[in-house]
């Protein structure tokens, strides 16, 4: 096998390849995010004092949790979109069809 048959740039995987590398990275974002939320929401209830303030770091902590997983997960669906073979026209897949 010469060089040029097994070039991986030149190879019809390349492209799902690096798509496969973008959606380990979400996903690798996805999980710092999550450490780095929950790691705040820590300090956060560590320094909570009445019911008052423990409701308060509870829904902002849901919602930061909420926040950060849409963004990420949107994020992610694009890159799984892009990714399938059948999506050659870019059109928006769904889950239900």
């Amino acid at each position: 096998m010469s060089l040029e048959t097994t070039n991986p740039i030149n190879s019809s995987y390349w492209p799902s390849l690096q798509n496969v590398m973008k959606c380990n990275a979400t996903l690798m974002q996805l999980a710092f995010n999550d450490v780095r939320i929950a790691l705040d929401y820590a300090r956060v209830l560590s320094n909570v004092r009445s019911t008052l303030g423990f409701d308060d770091a509870v829904i902002n902590y849901t919602r930061d949790q909420f926040d950060a997983l849409f963004e990420t997960l949107d994020e992610l669906s694009v890159h799984l979109q892009n990714g399938l073979p059948e999506n050659k026209n870019n059109m928006t897949l769904s889950f239900w069809d």
